[in-house]
């Protein structure tokens, strides 16, 4: 099968900062010591994106979408697409508390003080703290409603009851989401737009997220210079699948890696 080269958000900037001479707040580490966290928050949030390229690719398979002669054929098999939906939302919130543990180590000031366990104490913690990056505490307050959409979700269905379901037209062939809590109905609406634009503007966060830290980084470790690192992939069905999520969530990052 043939391998194509794929642009994997945050790796570069990652694994040139876990294997560079430089720690922000301890001694060198060597990529895999047990004692260097962000290389083990790094291997979990790499676990963390292919279950999510996992559940996307369920979604997809279960939805009917084939990529065989470039129809999109619509199969009854949406019975599983609530766990898989409800797996999406949680791992994407689990994924997004991997990328909050890099983050302190970009910084010399301040950095013991930020959240490093929870997206969201670290994101209250850059809108109240604007004074360490202003830009960044700007992104957070304009351009991560949709991460405040994904945790209310999430804790929903894991502390608050919620029930959810998922029907089907057939007419249209159309697969809605819809979620029950305190005897109200609440529809998501479309299932593949409403994951397809989740997933879209997270991989558009991890994108901006790699353009600015690694801008920190050669700001605040000059002698340490990003290198490019290879990340391979199968052309075959699970390529496809995040790409058509990407095209259908409007997101113009390309998947195949061009180089700089």
């Amino acid at each position: 099968m043939e391998m194509i080269e794929i642009y994997s958000p945050l790796n570069d900037l990652l694994r040139t900062f876990i294997n560079s001479t430089t720690g922000s707040n301890q001694a060198p580490l060597s990529f895999h010591h047990k004692n260097n966290p962000i290389s083990w928050n790094f291997l979990n949030f790499e676990r963390h994106m292919r279950i999510l390229n996992l559940v996307l690719n369920r979604i997809r398979v279960n939805a009917g979408i084939r990529f065989d002669n470039n129809k999109e054929e619509i199969f009854q098999k949406y019975e599983d697409m609530q766990l898989d939906l409800e797996s999406f939302v949680i791992f994407l919130r689990i994924t997004m508390d991997d990328v909050a543990s890099f983050t302190p180590h970009f910084y010399i000031k301040q950095a013991g003080k930020i959240s490093s366990k929870s997206f969201s104490k670290q994101k209250k913690w850059f809108l109240k703290n604007t004074e360490l990056d202003s830009e960044w505490s700007r992104y957070l307050e304009l351009k991560t409603g949709w991460f405040d959409e994904i945790k209310n979700y999430r804790d929903d269905l894991v502390h608050r009851g919620l029930y959810g379901y998922v029907e089907y037209d057939w007419a249209t062939g159309k697969i809605s989401a819809v979620k029950k809590k305190d005897q109200k109905t609440i529809k998501i609406g479309d299932l593949l737009d409403y994951v397809a634009d989740r997933f879209s503007r997270f991989f558009e966060f991890l994108s901006d997220y790699e353009s600015h830290f690694s801008e920190i980084l050669t700001i605040n470790y000059p002698e340490i210079e990003i290198t490019h690192y290879e990340v391979w992939m199968a052309h075959g069905d699970w390529l496809k699948t995040l790409s058509y999520f990407l095209k259908r969530g409007n997101c113009n990052i390309k998947l195949e890696y061009k180089g700089n």
